[in-house]
């Protein structure tokens, strides 16, 4: 988890604004906000509060179609 969150972060290097520290706390952020939505007096964070929802034919468009290709 460690490796893909820090992969996301070091994405805006080199672009004009990137500022390390606020990427992360952004991403920090949007942790917590995850953690809060779950609703189950979220004490610690989890893996999909940092990287989302794992990814299924339900919540990515055109998955279905493109394993099915793929499948061929």
């Amino acid at each position: 988890m460690l490796e893909v969150a820090a992969r996301r972060i070091s994405r805006g290097r080199g672009v004009k604004g990137f500022a390390n520290a606020r990427t992360c706390r952004t991403a920090l952020e949007r942790a917590y906000q995850a953690a809060l939505d779950r609703g189950d007096s979220a004490q610690q964070f989890r893996i999909v509060d940092f990287l989302g929802p794992e990814p299924n034919e339900d919540n990515v468009p055109g998955l279905r179609d493109a394993l099915a290709e793929l499948n061929k």
